[in-house]
C-alpha cells in the first residue's frame, strides 16, 4: 500500500519526524511563497510531502538537510558545471564524504536515490547490488556517460524513505 495515498499517514510521518528531532531543530516553517520561489528556480514542482515537511517543520528538517536556498544554489551550481548531473535531481540529505540522498523530481512519487562519487571507479561485479540503470529509465542516458554506478535507488518515494528513517531502518538501496 502506498503511503502517499493516505493523508493521515503523512500527518503521522510529520509528527514522528517532529518528535524524533525534538530539541535538534529550531527553524521557522517555510512560507508558501518561499516554496513557490524554489520551484520556480528549480524548474520543477516540489513533491507535496516535501512542501508539507518544509512548510511544517521549517527550512532544513534536521542537521544534514539543506535549506531551500542551499537546494536551489546546489542545483544552479550543478547546472552551470561541466560535470553531468541528471536534470530534476535535487539533494536533500548529506551523509558526508560527498555522499548524498537526492529526490528525483521527475518521478511521480519523488523517488529517492543515493549519489556516491566513490562508485566512479568501482567495477560493477565488485558491488553486492550494483545500480542497474534499467531500473530507472530516466537515468539511463546520463549513466551511460561513463559513471554508471554513481546513483543507487534508496526508496520509491520520499514518504517511504522517511518512514524507514523513523523506524531506524537503513535507507540505503
Amino acid at each position: 500500500m502506498s503511503r502517499t495515498s493516505e493523508p493521515s499517514t503523512v500527518e503521522q510521518l510529520i509528527d514522528g519526524i517532529r518528535a524524533k528531532m525534538a530539541g535538534q531543530h529550531s527553524s521557522e516553517p517555510c512560507t508558501e511563497g518561499a516554496l513557490d520561489a524554489a520551484e520556480q528556480a528549480l524548474g520543477y514542482k516540489l513533491p507535496a510531502f516535501f512542501r508539507r515537511l518544509y512548510g511544517t517543520l521549517g527550512d532544513g528538517v534536521w542537521p544534514g538537510t539543506p535549506t531551500l536556498a542551499e537546494i536551489v544554489d546546489t542545483s544552479e551550481g550543478r547546472a552551470a558545471s561541466s560535470d553531468p548531473w541528471p536534470t530534476g535531481c535535487i539533494d536533500f540529505y548529506e551523509w558526508g564524504c560527498g555522499i548524498g540522498s537526492c529526490i528525483d523530481l521527475r518521478s511521480k512519487r519523488a523517488r529517492v536515490v543515493r549519489f556516491d562519487p566513490h562508485f566512479r571507479d568501482v567495477a560493477a561485479p565488485a558491488l553486492e547490488a550494483p545500480f542497474d540503470a534499467t531500473c530507472i529509465p530516466a537515468y539511463a542516458p546520463f549513466l551511460m556517460r561513463g559513471s554508471p554506478l554513481l546513483f543507487r535507488r534508496e526508496s520509491d518515494s520520499l514518504e517511504d524513505w522517511f518512514a524507514a528513517w523513523l523506524e531506524d531502518h537503513s535507507t540505503e538501496g
